[in-house]
Formats: structure tokens, C-alpha cells, sequence
């Protein structure tokens, strides 16, 4: 009796808890209540195709980003099931406070002022990353939460804007850790490596894919020890710390995207420690729920 008590107040909470909030610049890890099972085991917000983790027929877990320059507005989302059913799920959005901090950069002068063979470049790999950040595995990859590749400390926060040779304006979209040239760099979870190879602006790169539309990618390093199509474990090595492509001195730049934004990847990390423990939670309760037979 007691576990059939507890059961139905767990699922009554969920019943009663607020919608999901999102901010600019950021990811958030939401549980959905199903009514029914959608057909493609997607959530679409705003034309946008989310792929959803199905927990079981009544539960999904999702992920949701949001754009550093999105505008604030609350809007429905919705999942499709058989014969048209439509379930929406209100996701309200609020502002978030970032620091006003500028950066002046300079840089070496073909890393601003490109030559046409060097857009040429730039353009190729701009469209071969979108092509491997449109593609992810359809399960999550990892077991465990998130971490910050290293605990050095940070010289570039997301959301910085910069200056490259008082000329270029940028907006940071990750963190930039200080790593002398050689520093070991762990992948920040369990994943697939996507990429590994030399590119225009991060140099040296590797970019792991963590499943349903999750990436983390490591910049400007020295030397790549994976190769793409290679799984590797939260915390296996994936490369040294360099000063390879844009670059004021050697460090390194760690991104993370979500569904097709750069989000802040310190909040990821909290995000998945909360993903985790709730996993654990359902887990252990339909496990404890008795047989109905």
C-alpha cells in the first residue's frame, strides 16, 4: 500500500509542475508526460524537430536549447501521434543577465582578412559542420552526467563579445580554458567522435556527438589522439592543448551544441546531473511498483 501511495504522488507531482522555463543561451533537461506515444519520437517547437527519449509510453525526457540572440516569448511545442492526435506542452522563456564583457583580440591577419582561398576553406567546412551537426544518433550515448573538459581556469566566458584586430566583432558562444601545449584534453562524456581533423578558424578539432542532437567539440588543439567513428568514454583523451587556427596563444576553446545551438555547456553539465537523478528516480519507482497480476 504504501508503495502504491508513493507512486501516485510522484505521478501527481509531475502533474502539477510547472512548464518548462528556457533562457537565452541555454539548455534545459524537461521530463513530458505522453497521453499518447508520437509517432515520429519527436516534440516539434516552432518548426524545429526535437528528438525525444522515450522512458516508457507515459514519459519522455528532452532536451531543450534555445539561440543566445532568441527572442523572449513563450510558445507551445507539440508531439503528433496516430490519426493526427496533437499533444502541446507550454514552454515559457525568461531573460538571462549576461555579463557586459568585451574582449580586443589580435590575431594573425589571414585569420580575419581571408584570402579567396581561405573562404573558400571557410565555407566548406561551415557546410561540412552543418552537415554533421544535422545528423546525431536517435539514443543518448551516455550514462553518466556531463563535466567541464578541465578545471584550469576560464579566460573566456560564454556570451563575451570580441574584437579580432579592431576590426572583426564576434560573440564567444563556449569557454576558453587555459591549457599550456600538450595539456591532455578528456572528452567531456561518453560519445562518438564525429570529426578530428584540422579546420580554418579551431585549428586542430575534435567534435563528439553524445546522441539526440548533443555535441561537445574541443578546439584548437595541438594533436588529435581519436579518429572519427571512434566511441570514446567520459574523460578518454581526444587530443593536447595547442594554439592551431584563430588564436591569441594556446588554450582551449570547448563548445557545446544542442539541437543545432551553441548553448553554455557549464549549464549542460548541471542539466544532465539533473537528467540523471530523475532517470534514477522512475527507475527505481516503476521498479518498485507492485505486479498488478
Amino acid at each position: 500500500m504504501k508503495n502504491i501511495i508513493a507512486v501516485i504522488l510522484f505521478f501527481s507531482a509531475f502533474a502539477l509542475s510547472a512548464k518548462p522555463v528556457l533562457k537565452p543561451g541555454h539548455v534545459t533537461f524537461t521530463t513530458l508526460d505522453l497521453e499518447f506515444l508520437p509517432q515520429d519520437n519527436s516534440l516539434w517547437c516552432d518548426g524545429k524537430k526535437i528528438p525525444l527519449f522515450l522512458f516508457s509510453e507515459k514519459k519522455a525526457f528532452v532536451y531543450l536549447s534555445a539561440s543566445y540572440f532568441a527572442q523572449i516569448k513563450n510558445f507551445k511545442c507539440k508531439t503528433v501521434g496516430k490519426k493526427n492526435k496533437v499533444q502541446y506542452f507550454d514552454i515559457a522563456m525568461e531573460r538571462f543577465p549576461y555579463k557586459e564583457v568585451f574582449h580586443e583580440l589580435k590575431v594573425n591577419k589571414k585569420r580575419v582578412e581571408l584570402s579567396k582561398e581561405d573562404l573558400d576553406r571557410a565555407i566548406r567546412e561551415k557546410e561540412l559542420l552543418q552537415k554533421i551537426y544535422s545528423k546525431s544518433t536517435g539514443v543518448f550515448l551516455f550514462e553518466k552526467s556531463f563535466k567541464r573538459p578541465l578545471n584550469s581556469k576560464l579566460t573566456s566566458i560564454y556570451g563575451n563579445r570580441r574584437i579580432f584586430n579592431k576590426n572583426k566583432k564576434t560573440q564567444h558562444l563556449g569557454y576558453d580554458f587555459r591549457a599550456p601545449i600538450g595539456t591532455p584534453i578528456p572528452s567531456s562524456n561518453k560519445g562518438k567522435v564525429v570529426l578530428a581533423q584540422d579546420l580554418f578558424f579551431s585549428g586542430n578539432t575534435v567534435i563528439v556527438d553524445h546522441g539526440l542532437g548533443i555535441f561537445t567539440m574541443y578546439g584548437h588543439l595541438n594533436e588529435i589522439k581519436v579518429k572519427q567513428g571512434m566511441m570514446v568514454e567520459k574523460g578518454e583523451i581526444v587530443g593536447l592543448a595547442g594554439a592551431t587556427g584563430r588564436v591569441t596563444g594556446p588554450h582551449l576553446h570547448w563548445g557545446v551544441k544542442v539541437h543545432g545551438e551553441w548553448v553554455d555547456g557549464l549549464v549542460l553539465v548541471k542539466e544532465s546531473e539533473k537528467h540523471l537523478k530523475e532517470e534514477e528516480k522512475l527507475a527505481k519507482l516503476v521498479y518498485e511498483q507492485p505486479n498488478k497480476n
